[in-house]
C-alpha cells in the first residue's frame, strides 16, 4: 500500500540530489533495499491522476487548433485513446529502466543500479505535477500558446533530474550523458508513437463496416 511519508521523503531526496550537488544526505533517505525498489513502483498511483489530467487538457487544448479534425483525438473513442496513454506510459517506463540496467552492467555500476531505479521511479511524479501549472493556465485562459509556453521550463526541469541521476550514480562524462537522455527520449517518442498507432488501427479494424 502507499506510504505517503515514505513517498515524500523519496521525493524530497530526489529534489536533493539534483539541486544540491553538495549535499550527499540525499543518500541516506533513499531505500536502495529490494524492499524499497518494489516500494518505489507506488510512484505509478501518484503519476496516473496527473496523466490522466495531461490527457485531458492535451485534448481540450486540440480542439483549439485548426487542423483538430485531422488529429490523433477524432480517430478513436476517448477512453480507448486514456488507456493507450497509460500502456505508453507504462512500457516506456519499463524500457527506460532496462535501458538504465544495460547501461550499469556495461559500465561496471550494477552495484548502483537499485539506486538508480528508486530515482527514476520517485522522479516520474515530478515533471506530472509541475503540469498543474500549464494545466491550469490553459483551462483559466483556453490560450494554447501559453500553455505551449508553459511547458517549455517543465521539459527542461525533467531533463534536468533526468541528467543528475545519470550523473550522480553512474561513471559517465558529458557527452555520454547526454547521449543516453537522447536515446532515452527518442525511446519515449517512439513507443509512444508505436503504441498510438496500434490502438487507431485495432479500433479501425474493429470499427470498420463488415461487408
Amino acid at each position: 500500500m502507499i506510504d505517503f511519508d515514505d513517498a515524500a521523503r523519496h521525493i524530497s531526496a530526489v529534489l536533493r540530489m539534483a539541486f544540491r550537488t553538495e549535499d550527499e544526505s540525499w543518500r541516506r533517505d533513499i531505500d536502495n533495499s529490494i524492499s524499497g525498489v518494489f516500494q518505489s513502483f507506488w510512484a505509478a498511483a501518484f503519476v496516473a491522476p496527473f496523466l490522466m489530467l495531461a490527457y485531458y487538457v492535451a485534448e481540450r487544448a486540440a480542439r483549439t487548433a485548426p487542423n483538430f479534425d485531422d488529429s490523433f483525438f477524432t480517430k478513436a473513442p476517448s477512453g480507448l485513446l486514456l488507456i493507450s496513454e497509460f500502456v505508453a506510459y507504462a512500457v516506456i517506463w519499463a524500457i527506460s529502466l532496462w535501458a538504465l540496467a544495460m547501461i550499469a552492467k556495461k559500465l561496471g555500476a550494477q552495484k548502483n543500479y537499485s539506486t538508480i531505479v528508486v530515482l527514476f521511479n520517485w522522479a516520474q511524479p515530478l515533471g506530472l505535477f509541475l503540469f498543474v501549472i500549464p494545466a491550469a493556465a490553459f483551462l483559466l485562459s483556453n490560450s494554447f500558446e501559453l500553455f505551449a509556453i508553459l511547458q517549455l521550463p517543465i521539459i527542461a526541469f525533467n531533463v534536468f533530474i533526468f541528467w543528475n541521476i545519470l550523473r550522480r550514480t553512474l561513471p559517465l562524462d558529458v557527452g555520454s550523458a547526454v547521449a543516453i537522455i537522447a536515446l532515452i527520449y527518442l525511446i519515449e517518442l517512439g513507443v509512444h508513437t508505436t503504441v498510438q498507432s496500434l490502438a487507431v488501427g485495432a479500433y479501425q479494424i474493429v470499427a470498420a463496416p463488415s461487408g
